[in-house]
């Protein structure tokens, strides 16, 4: 045989034996994933029964877990349907005192005026005046007009001096200008209303007469 033939019968068989290789590959790799699929379907019954229990476990827990929230729920609920009325209550029992302060809310001050004033003012009405009497019956306003001004003065309302007072029109309200040397310019000369405060607060101001000078009147 010459060396050409030689050569031709070697590669034949080589290209065979190759063949023969790779079908016993395949038959092993399907072999293997023929038992790796059966291993896979016939899992274990235990394997199967311990995944059932833990998910049976999760399931009653998510459900105890749902039924304490909404136990919780319920209970918050409740509470503040309960605080709601409460402060509906509250509200209304005190929107009511506030309607019976407002409406005796000078109630203090005019006991005192019916106690110190008024039966006073009675009984002088009650006094027949006379050129004898006359004198008594000024002492008796005067008196009067004094306890009205204490009682004023207990409840927080005060005179505002104005007389000699530089003009403020914050407290003064001018009706005109008069020329006087009484007072200098732009004082109060004459006041015809006085000024009360209550407590910090203007009740009303003064209405006056504003000093100018004999050179101011001249010029206009």
């Amino acid at each position: 045989m010459d060396k050409s033939k030689k050569n031709l019968l070697e590669k034949k068989s080589n290209s065979a034996n190759a063949k023969l290789s790779r079908s016993g590959f395949r038959k092993k790799k399907i072999s293997y994933l023929k038992r790796l699929k059966k291993a896979k379907w016939n899992k274990p019954a235990s394997i199967d029964a311990d995944n059932k229990e833990k998910d049976s476990n999760i399931e009653s827990q998510a459900a105890n877990a749902k039924e304490n929230w909404q136990q919780q729920y319920n209970d918050l609920y409740k509470k503040y349907t309960y605080l709601l009325a409460e402060y509906a209550n509250y509200q209304k029992q005190t929107n009511k005192q506030i309607e019976i302060l407002k409406k005796y809310d000078g109630q203090f001050f005019i006991e005192k005026l019916l106690n110190s004033v008024m039966d006073d003012f009675d009984k002088a009405m009650e006094l027949e005046l006379s050129d004898h009497s006359f004198q008594d019956f000024k002492k008796g306003i005067q008196m009067i007009y004094e306890k009205f001004k204490k009682s004023l003065n207990e409840v927080g309302i005060q005179e505002l001096e104005s007389y000699g007072q530089v003009f403020d029109p914050k407290v003064h309200s001018a009706i005109g200008t008069i020329e006087s040397d009484k007072v200098p310019p732009d004082h109060i000369v004459n006041v015809l209303k006085k000024a009360y405060l209550f407590h910090d607060k203007l009740l009303r101001p003064a209405l006056v007469m504003v000093a100018e000078s004999s050179k101011q009147a001249k010029n206009e």
